[in-house]
């Protein structure tokens, strides 16, 4: 098992988002859900063939996304 630690430099607003990942260019892509304008700069490549992406918040307040596929799985701590 890999681990990778991978700063984007991406900066989140304090709004609700909604998350994708494009299935032939492995781009992940941040929404605001307000007016569903992308947030570009949060743009991260994840390579893989991903079957389900998910979000939780920890006890300790951090935001993860997580996205899982056949032969791997991938988590991302979201902050601002």
């Amino acid at each position: 098992m890999a681990v990778i630690h991978r700063t984007t430099g991406a900066k989140i607003t304090k709004k609700d988002l909604a998350i994708s990942v494009g299935q032939p260019d492995s781009i992940i892509r941040a929404w605001t859900l307000l007016d569903f304008k992308e947030v570009k700069s949060t743009r991260v490549t994840a390579l893989g063939v991903w079957s389900a992406l998910w979000t939780w918040k920890a006890a300790s307040g951090n935001d993860y996304l997580q996205l899982l596929g056949k032969k791997q799985a991938t988590v991302f701590v979201v902050r601002e």
